[in-house]
């Protein structure tokens, strides 16, 4: 062949060519987001590194709702403790703090997107550990 023929093969109707990718690039979108779905979820948090000789004592509010979006598919198979909300206190001491619940705290998986989390934060009140056998709260690990 010539460089001529082969040049022509892809310049000879362009804009044929460029209305079939356009169209192509459609579909290929529509597929891929028509199955994305939101869902709102209750999470505790999850409390990490907290001071030795300090324990939480309350939280206000107990919890905070995330609406996720993501494929049907993947958030059907979603587990309870897929999603949290973690809060590490390290650097905490006693008294009352606020944590505000960002989409960067909030741990989920691949592929799964956050839309809102309500409240913005919650209160978080540390005091100091009482001697003896405690009953651990919800969220420690």
């Amino acid at each position: 062949m010539k460089p001529s023929a082969i040049t022509g093969i892809f310049t000879r109707n362009l804009w044929l060519k460029t209305a079939a990718v356009l169209i192509a690039l459609v579909l290929w979108a529509f597929v891929i987001f028509r199955n994305q779905v939101e869902v709102n979820i209750n999470v505790d948090p999850v409390f990490r590194n907290v001071p030795a000789g300090l324990m939480v004592a309350e939280t206000r509010p107990r919890s905070v709702s995330v609406t996720i979006i993501g494929s049907a598919n993947l958030l059907g198979r979603l587990q309870s403790t897929d999603v949290q909300f973690m809060i590490n206190l390290k650097d905490a001491g006693p008294g009352k703090i606020f944590v505000r619940a960002k989409s960067d705290r909030i741990k989920r998986p691949q592929h799964v997107g956050i839309v809102s989390v309500t409240p913005s934060g919650v209160w978080v009140v540390l005091e100091k550990a009482k001697p003896g056998p405690q009953e651990t709260p919800r969220g420690f690990r």
